[in-house]
């Protein structure tokens, strides 16, 4: 892996993922970064498979951060069984 990070914020802006031989094989692209509620968060991502020539754009439109939901519903118990 590359990772470009910006100097100001540390945010992760744009990361390539290579295979075993070595080959560009993905890259994630972070755009539209932006400070809300004390969090860092990438409006705009953009994930290129670089081998089948095909991306995924993801754009979040509302964004919700603290909610009050409980950290139990996190654990590695609670999320196996909502498999």
């Amino acid at each position: 892996m590359k990772v470009w990070v910006l100097r100001d914020n540390y945010y992760p802006e744009k990361i390539e993922m290579y295979d075993d031989p070595g080959s560009l094989w993905k890259v994630l692209e972070q755009k539209q970064i932006v400070l809300q509620n004390g969090y860092w968060i990438a409006k705009e991502m953009q994930m290129t498979d670089v081998k089948e020539n095909h991306s995924t754009v993801s754009v979040m439109s509302e964004i919700e951060l603290d909610s009050g939901l409980d950290d139990n519903l996190f654990t590695q118990r609670y999320l196996m069984r909502m498999r």
